[in-house]
């Protein structure tokens, strides 16, 4: 009986055996379709992960190129705009100047200066006032001669006084 026993045995450990080397197998197919199906799945979210990654470059690429031709024409026109403010300036002031000189040209004083009719209290007097009736921004009027001394001026208390050693008239006279 024993030998029976132990032949039935054998035959159903003989059984366990095929069966947990089946489903051992099984075990072993499952997780060999298990991981190339994880594989998979990686490729896929590597592959999305990098054409979202392609996407966002090429749109910096494009914002960055619109930004800075925005910026280069914005600066171009700033720049413009601020020279021709500028122009309009330096129009307005030579053109200021301009009309001072033929003002100054025309005067009487001036002419009667140049050609000696007048004496010189009298030709500086009348210099100074055309000189203030055109340039109303302006209070006195003082004329110099050639070392900084006042030969006139229409404030009374600069007559006569000596601003030859003054920085401004050195330079002055110079030219």
């Amino acid at each position: 009986m024993k030998k029976k026993i132990r032949k039935k045995e054998k035959k159903v450990l003989e059984k366990v055996k095929r069966s947990d080397h089946k489903v051992f197998q099984l075990h072993k197919e499952s997780k060999k379709t298990n991981t190339f199906s994880r594989s998979i799945r990686t490729k896929v979210f590597f592959l999305a992960a990098f054409l979202i990654l392609i996407a966002i470059m090429v749109n910096y690429l494009f914002f960055s190129y619109y930004s800075k031709k925005t910026l280069l024409e914005n600066t171009n026109s700033s720049l413009h705009d601020l020279a021709d403010a500028h122009l309009v300036t330096v129009e307005k002031t030579i053109l200021s100047i301009n009309n001072a000189l033929i003002g100054l040209a025309n005067d009487s004083a001036i002419t009667d200066y140049v050609s000696g009719i007048e004496s010189l209290p009298t030709k500086s007097a009348r210099i100074c006032q055309s000189y203030l009736n055109t340039h109303k921004e302006v209070d006195t009027c003082s004329i110099l001669d050639s070392t900084g001394t006042v030969l006139y001026s229409t404030f009374t208390l600069e007559a006569k006084t000596d601003y030859g050693g003054e920085d401004y008239i050195k330079q002055a006279l110079e030219q």
